[in-house]
């Protein structure tokens, strides 16, 4: 169920949740949706545990897209059956359990965040530099479902500073007026929709960089004349997203408490017509394309501003969503598509990826027809009194395939005749 949407609009919304037998309501802000759930049982059953905010990292396991994460924001006035639950964390009652040290007060103040809605997305800054500041700093917090995109850049005559997203990483580069370049290299996965906070400060031999209160410095030697005085510059002028000169698309996400300098960019100068481009102001408008998960079979999903697509390396599917197996389920699949000689070849014979492809040797020399043989664990001549069952008098040979019964009915199902060929001779 679901109700609403671009909620992360600095504004407080008011949600219930009401239960009577099979029938669900959610109301939110005074809209209310109800839906009644599927089978014939009426009772909730909860867990003896509740969370808000966040989830146990057992209960994690429900949702294995990715779907779930701590909710990072302000709640108020939680209540569960009559019960004020944030009343009760704060007294510490017994039962009332709080993790990760809230503060129980509100601390989003001023919260307005930037969104840059396209890869052309940019917005041009202008600022007077203090003259008792003698360095260059900046720091911000972003959020995005793209693993591409220049952030922040800014340019002088000769030396250039690009912080920029590349396959999930923060990059830090520096660039020479030679083509002389340095890169920092920092985090991963950066594109999980989650808050991360940049901090960038040129020092003297270098620069640092500061991602999720964790630091990297990278020391530029044959630059660091030009690195101060670029920092010493008396006008700061700095690019947030796309830049006319490089290849690289923009950023595409949201943006939050960009600091130039120790001085907090405001709205009107990070918005000024002709100055800026693609910008909404005041939300957080970013899509998860990647949830529902449309990939099949363990495929990664990715996303670019237009469309989601599914990277299936390594799981041995294909096709759109990974709902292809790479194998074929028999040989004659193979013949199908060009095999013309006897070989070893790997099966999918149940096709859904539940069991781990298997080896058989696909007699493919007859035109007219292409076996599938599979060996079993008898091959060689046994002699009966080494399978007798003495206490019946009778014989009885097991045949054990090592590829396993499910396997063997799925390849079964998938050709139109079956063959067990017996042999036995009769020894002087």
């Amino acid at each position: 169920m679901t109700n609403g949407e671009k909620l992360a609009d600095s504004r407080w919304h008011k949600v219930t949740v009401q239960r009577t037998e099979r029938q669900t309501t959610i109301t939110l802000d005074g809209l209310s949706y109800t839906e009644l759930s599927r089978g014939s049982f009426v009772d909730l059953n909860l867990d003896d545990v509740l969370y808000f905010g966040g989830l146990g990292s057992s209960r994690k396991t429900y949702f294995p897209n990715g779907g779930a994460r701590e909710f990072r924001g302000c709640m108020k006035d939680i209540e569960f059956d009559n019960i004020k639950i944030l009343d009760k964390a704060k007294a510490k009652t017994p039962n009332f359990i709080a993790h990760g040290s809230p503060t129980f007060k509100c601390l989003i103040e001023n919260y307005e965040p930037f969104t840059f809605t396209t890869p052309t997305s940019f917005a041009k800054i202008t600022l007077l530099k203090n003259n008792t500041v003698k360095t260059f700093s900046t720091s911000f917090k972003f959020r995005t479902f793209h693993r591409e995109g220049v952030l922040v850049s800014k340019d002088s005559e000769n030396i250039n500073l690009v912080l920029r997203l590349d396959e999930g990483s923060l990059l830090c580069e520096i660039i020479g007026s030679f083509n002389d370049q340095s890169v920092l290299k920092l985090g991963r996965d950066l594109d999980d929709g989650d808050w991360h906070e940049v901090r960038f400060m040129i020092v003297p031999a270098g620069v640092k960089v500061s991602l999720d209160g964790r630091s990297k410095e990278m020391t530029t030697l044959n630059q660091s004349g030009l690195i101060m005085e670029y920092a010493n510059q008396r006008i700061v002028k700095l690019v947030v997203g796309k830049r006319k000169k490089d290849n690289y698309n923009g950023f595409v996400g949201c943006l939050l408490d960009l600091i130039i300098n120790d001085h907090k960019v405001k709205r009107d100068e990070l918005t000024r017509k002709s100055f800026s481009k693609g910008l909404s102001v005041g939300v957080c408008m970013i899509i998860n394309k990647c949830n529902p998960n449309p990939c099949k079979n363990g495929g990664r999903c990715l996303q670019d501003y237009l469309n989601s697509y599914c990277d299936c390396s390594g799981n041995e599917f294909e096709g759109l969503n990974c709902e292809m197996p790479i194998y074929k389920a028999s040989c004659a699949e193979y013949a199908n598509i060009g095999l013309e000689r006897d070989a070893y070849c790997l099966l999918d014979s149940d096709r859904n990826g539940e069991q781990r492809p298997f080896t058989a040797l696909c007699n493919a020399s007859n035109a007219a027809r292409t076996f599938t043989v599979i060996a079993h664990r008898s091959m060689k001549k046994t002699l009966v009194k080494n399978g007798a069952r003495w206490d019946t008098e009778d014989f009885i040979h097991e045949i054990v395939y090592p590829i396993g019964m499910v396997r063997v009915k799925a390849l079964v199902n998938n050709s139109k005749k079956c063959r067990q060929y017996i042999r036995y001779d009769c020894l002087r």
